[in-house]
């Protein structure tokens, strides 16, 4: 008895830190799709609950009225539940978080979560013998909570602790006292107690007293009180109860199984009939919607607490439920996962992006820090009417195992961009920061779209939650960011910025899998000049970029980049490629030995690069030249002399082999410092090599480890050429233009607006 009082105990408080987090914006602003799945998953769970209970028990002697009465209702509440923590955590170890099929089916738990409550309450109730005022007295207790309690919290909170907000133990033993305090009179009005529980932590106003109540108390909740109660309903469930002869075996299976499916069918019909998914969306989100936890356990043993359910009885359910969410995981991850594995690739980049269409952006922040480096670079990207960028600002947090926070940040973050003061105290400060800094940046520029998200992942997994969310939104490029140490950087890093070991290790993992192309930004401190227009309309240069150009599909992407920024008035570019002298020596004898794949990859580069010097050959503010060079030490030696005249350097990743060496065999010789995953040219800008204080921009062309893009068939222009793929080979068309044969040349001009 005493063990089950302090479960119980445990359970209050549970409930109190679930209603902590709670919101309710979230929840009215729920989608047609997921209050379709809710409401199928009541509508013929059940009366299937409800039949089986019947089918079980029978006309069997000594049934109490009250069990055969309630009994029923019970098991068909406890098939109508899908657990929303357990849920939020299936959905993140696989990965579907963010995805449409995680979305519809959190958005759709809460719903269904909220009406189970409610009927868990209102069942309780009526089980009492004076249910009709137990009803009253608990409705009065809720709107006593909303409309007086909540009032005098919030008065109090701002009268003593407006200064600082400076919670003491004193006040977080008085909340818990709270909660004990009405639990007691919920329990007393003839409700669960966890109702009382439950109303003190939805009213309590969110923002620092809520940080301050979950750190000090959802450890021990979590980890020490609330395992007695699952260690109560252990107890409390006895196989030899149903396989002891009283019922044939076929009738145990055919009831634990129909308990299993019924939910699944529910759902996989309104998915596919109602909200026109696939089948295999549709059996998915069946699955995960018949996810079940903390909250069947609850409405099994509340009847077993008022005998309304046997020893057999309450045993056979809890086996149902337990085998229920013990499939969840691998059915999914063989029918979902697996899938998306088998699916063609279709990989983006920004050397396939029309001129005039959409640029879609993933962009990847760790703090507040780092969001003036993205938004510098991002408004140097030229967005306009005419080729807008549509921004994916993805605030990547550590997952501090709290699955309610996953889906209430995630859904502040979306549905808030623009809102008022209010809706921002569901941020914590750093996502504030940067909502805000989005926001100013959305409401200066024309051609501007943000949407904020945060995504709360393990670092060891947070890559495959970036690769999702740039597939799931079909990006074109996605943007990280990096700081080396102080010792490479020559000062010290921002703070707020993770362990540098685990933001290598996610960027690492995100250019290996990532859909689209990926562009690293290192930033180096300070902050780069920002460009503005005159109030009279002309240009102010306020960007001097250069692009270092050596060969492959990583430096024709970094040039693509490039090219929509030198569309900008505000940005001056200047780009310089290194040629090799023996390439010239080759080219002028005909000598055509050598290796096929980089005779074509040094064709490509010849063709893409003369058609971007024909597309801005008028624009005066990009200037394009060309190095000769013998060795890896002239390379060294001239970006040197010239990169410290520049704001921010572009680089292209550029390949390795499998014996590490570079792809170029004009950078062999170069020696891999500090950061590989930054590539030969980049890894040298940013450590001793050449070590310039520009900010440097590294990028990997549309795929996994810099390869080529699949164009499955299709022709893709760009406006100074088009890629093709003619028997099994891409290869670069570039316009069609009357010029005089192309020879290598040096030309360096300057010019002005």
């Amino acid at each position: 008895m005493t063990l089950e009082t302090v479960a119980n105990l445990g359970l209050l408080f549970y409930m109190f830190l679930v209603g902590l987090e709670v919101e309710i914006k979230p929840i009215s602003q729920t989608s047609k799709e997921a209050l379709t799945i809710s409401m199928a998953g009541f509508l013929l769970p059940f009366p299937v609950g409800y039949a089986l209970h019947c089918m079980f028990v029978g006309d069997n002697i000594g049934v109490r009225t009250e069990a055969a009465t309630y009994g029923p209702i019970f098991w068909g509440l406890a098939l109508c539940t899908t657990n929303f923590s357990e849920l939020a955590m299936i959905l993140e170890d696989l990965k579907l978080l963010h995805t449409e099929i995680g979305r519809t089916a959190l958005s759709a738990t809460v719903v269904t979560d909220g009406i189970a409550w409610v009927l868990l309450v209102l069942l309780v109730a009526t089980i009492k013998d004076m249910h009709v005022y137990t009803v009253i007295l608990g409705s009065a207790f809720v709107i006593f909570c909303l409309l007086a309690l909540r009032p005098a919290i919030t008065w109090y909170i701002e009268q003593h602790a407006i200064s600082n907000y400076h919670y003491e133990d004193f006040h977080i033993c008085f909340v818990l006292t709270g909660v004990v305090a009405c639990g007691y009179i919920t329990d007393a009005c003839g409700c669960h107690s966890i109702l009382g529980g439950f109303m003190l932590g939805l009213i309590i106003p969110k923002g620092e007293l809520k940080r301050v109540l979950m750190e000090k108390v959802e450890d021990f909740i979590s980890g020490v009180l609330l395992p007695l109660f699952f260690l109560i309903t252990g107890l409390r469930t006895n196989r030899q109860d149903i396989f002891n002869g009283q019922f044939p075996i076929v009738t145990i299976v055919s009831v634990i199984v129909l308990a299993f499916v019924v939910k699944i069918i529910s759902t996989f019909v309104a998915a596919v009939f109602f909200n026109k998914m696939s089948p295999r969306d549709g059996l998915t989100l069946g699955l995960l919607m018949n996810t079940k936890g903390l909250l069947a356990l609850i409405v099994i043993n509340s009847a077993r607490n008022e005998k309304i359910l046997d020893n057999t009885t309450f045993t056979i359910i809890i086996l149902a439920i337990w085998l229920m969410t013990v499939v969840v995981v691998p059915i999914v991850t063989l029918t979902h996962r697996s899938f998306r594995n088998s699916e063609k690739c279709s990989q983006r980049s920004l050397i396939s992006l029309q001129p005039d269409s959409e640029l879609r952006v993933l962009a990847c922040f760790h703090s507040s820090h780092e969001v003036s480096s993205i938004i510098n670079l991002l408004d140097a990207s030229n967005p306009t009417k005419q080729s807008p960028i549509f921004i994916f600002a993805i605030h990547l947090v550590e997952n501090n195992g709290r699955a309610a926070a996953m889906l209430i940040v995630h859904d502040a973050c979306r549905i808030n961009v623009g809102g008022d003061k209010k809706d921002h105290e569901l941020l914590d400060s750093s996502q504030h920061v940067a909502t805000a800094a989005f926001d100013g940046f959305k409401n200066k520029k024309e051609g501007i779209t943000v949407q904020p998200l945060t995504t709360v992942s393990a670092y060891d997994t947070m890559h495959e939650d970036i690769c999702n969310l740039a597939e799931e939104n079909r990006t074109n490029i996605i943007i990280l960011t990096f700081q080396p140490n102080a010792k490479s950087t020559g000062g010290g890093t921002n703070p707020g910025l993770i362990n540098n070991h685990h933001l290598r290790s996610i960027n690492k993992k995100v250019m290996e899998k990532s859909p689209c192309s990926v562009a690293i930004l290192v930033d180096r401190g300070h902050r780069p000049p920002v460009a503005s227009d005159s109030p009279s309309g002309n240009c102010q240069v306020g960007h001097h970029f250069m692009v270092l150009f050596i060969s492959g599909p990583d430096d024709r992407e970094a040039l693509a980049y490039a090219e929509r920024m030198s569309r900008s008035r505000t940005v001056a570019l200047t780009v310089m490629r290194f040629i090799a002298s023996d390439y010239i020596d080759n080219n002028r004898n005909d000598d055509n030995d050598g290796d096929d794949r980089e005779e074509k990859e040094k064709a490509m580069d010849d063709q893409y690069f003369e058609g971007f010097r024909q597309k801005t050959r008028d624009n005066p503010l990009v200037n394009v030249g060309e190095v000769v060079v013998n060795s890896v030490e002239e390379v060294v030696k001239a970006i040197g002399t010239m990169a410290e005249e520049y704001d921010i350097i572009i680089v292209g990743k550029g390949r390795r082999s499998s014996d590490g060496q570079s792809s170029s065999k004009m950078l062999e010789g170069m020696e891999w410092s500090d950061y590989p995953e930054l590539g030969l040219l980049g890894d040298a800008l940013v450590c001793s090599t050449i070590a310039v204080s520009a900010w440097i921009l590294i990028v990997q062309q549309g795929g996994s480890n810099g390869d080529d893009i699949c164009w499955n068939g299709q022709v893709v222009d760009n406006g100074s050429g088009r890629l093709e793929e003619k028997l099994g080979h891409t290869i670069w068309q570039p316009l069609r233009v009357e010029t005089p044969e192309f020879t290598p040349f040096v030309s360096r001009s300057s010019s002005c607006c």
